[in-house]
């Protein structure tokens, strides 16, 4: 037996027996006991701590393409359409409703570089109850024209983004820092963004060493830089606040950054699988101190 305030916090986990006694201790109404039938059981909320909202619409589609081409042919033409807050607010009702549906009681959203739609997508958290860190994702280089900010504009939206969702006043719902990659970001806007997440305390999520063409991509764009670890590092986007994406191919000297900083990985197995990028040695990172949680 598990017994709970409404706020969610557990205060007794005893035996059925004790039913009435809890009842009596806590005044907790018939009304408010739930009995699970036989078959049934009580397991805690899952957490996706890497999901795209947007994505939703191509779920099972172009699983025959590696990872940067996979973005310019299906995930950029698709993201283009989240301008339109009435395709945003439907598509984010869905993905919102159906993770819960499933159990995921707390996600790790990137929205898009879209103002609107991504306080949108918090909106639709906090209206439907679940718990979540949501990110205007920020872009401005190498990408589609129609997706790509000035680094102006994508500062002053991302602290707007930021004020927006503190100013929800929800304690389940919180802003992320969203620099998409390192290849979509030049370091003046990373280093920007480095800075609004210490001014307002938020969280930091992004991707690192998904693909070997990404890896050698950043490398190429950053030759100041050894690893793709320290291109981050280097705009103070490492941080105990910061979850990185897959971390398929990290270095061990990566692995030292990121367990001084505090930094965390989010393994999406299922992704690294669909877009053949590779298997990432979990263990590997467990033995190195870094703690992992999975992602779609």
């Amino acid at each position: 037996m598990l017994s709970t305030f409404v706020e969610g916090q557990i205060v007794a986990v005893e035996d059925t027996s004790l039913l009435s006694k809890i009842q009596l201790q806590y005044s907790i109404p018939d009304s408010a006991v739930t009995l699970l039938a036989d078959g049934e059981f009580l397991c805690p909320g899952l957490v996706d701590c890497h999901i795209h909202a947007p994505q939703y619409v191509n779920l099972g589609l172009g699983l025959d393409k590696a990872l940067l081409e996979w973005l310019d042919t299906y995930t950029f033409p698709l993201e283009e359409k989240y301008k339109d807050i009435d395709f945003a607010t439907k598509v984010y009702n869905a993905v919102v409703n159906k993770t819960l549906d499933y159990g995921t009681t707390t996600a790790c959203y990137f929205s898009t570089i879209h103002l609107e739609g991504s306080l949108k997508l918090a909106s639709i958290v906090k209206e439907l109850g679940q718990r979540a860190l949501v990110g205007k994702v920020n872009m401005n280089q190498n990408s589609p024209e129609s997706l790509t900010e000035t680094t102006t504009a994508s500062v002053q939206d991302t602290e707007s983004f930021i004020k927006s969702v503190l100013d929800l006043q929800s304690d389940r719902v919180q802003p992320i820092v969203t620099p998409r990659f390192a290849i979509s970001c030049d370091m003046d806007l990373m280093k920007q963004l480095g800075a609004l997440a210490k001014k307002y305390k938020t969280a930091i999520q992004t991707h690192i060493s998904e693909n070997q063409s990404e890896i050698a991509t950043v490398l190429e764009m950053f030759p100041e830089y050894q690893t793709y670890t320290e291109v981050y590092d280097g705009a103070n986007l490492i941080t105990n606040r910061t979850v990185l994406a897959h971390g398929i191919y990290l270095e061990d000297s990566e692995l030292k950054i990121l367990v001084s900083k505090g930094a965390t990985i989010a393994h999406c197995p299922n992704s690294n699988t669909s877009l053949k990028s590779g298997e990432c040695d979990v263990p590997r990172l467990l033995a190195a101190g870094i703690s992992v949680g999975l992602g779609t």
